[in-house]
């Protein structure tokens, strides 16, 4: 590897861990358009979100080289999602967060899609994803959907050949 490439220190690779960080927000309980936009603002984190007693917990996995900056790129995701969804004011009220020991082995988050990833690819709404989660092959973390973009992918490739033999046959 490169000595000037970001993963290199003193020409050493550095070791990268999953982190599983929690956040907690003083922010008020988000409507659901402003729930999709928290969603969307961590799907590239497998993010999820819970509301309740005047407070916002995300809970995501960020990959660093230490705790100490996991739970730092944690919290400023957390806040920058919840302002981009609108809420007032959001302050970190807590964080932790430890190595992320659920992560199977071979299926890194790239691999892993939201319920809103995978709406965008089918070409259908968040909650016929929803509720044909379990068609899908969606694993349920917490209250969130995550689905294998590998499946997703050949659903949305078969998807795509009914249609255009559905359109020919139509002809």
């Amino acid at each position: 590897m490169d000595p000037g490439h970001p993963l290199s220190k003193g020409g050493k690779e550095r070791l990268m861990d999953d982190f599983a960080i929690q956040v907690e927000l003083d922010a008020p309980e988000p409507t659901l358009d402003q729930l999709d936009v928290l969603m969307d603002g961590l799907a590239a984190f497998a993010g999820t979100w819970g509301a309740g007693h005047g407070r916002l917990q995300a809970c995501l996995t960020v990959r660093a080289e230490t705790l100490r900056t996991a739970l730092v790129v944690g919290i400023e995701l957390a806040l920058d999602a919840a302002t981009q969804a609108g809420l007032r004011a959001p302050r970190a009220l807590a964080a932790t967060g430890s190595i992320d020991a659920l992560s199977p082995p071979g299926v890194g988050l790239d691999d892993l899609l939201s319920t809103g990833e995978v709406a965008r690819r089918l070409g259908i709404t968040r909650q016929a994803v929803v509720k044909q989660a379990a068609k899908l092959g969606g694993r349920q973390v917490g209250t969130a959907w995550v689905f294998s973009a590998a499946r997703i992918d050949s659903s949305a490739d078969a998807r795509s050949a009914r249609a255009i033999a559905s359109e020919e046959s139509g002809r």
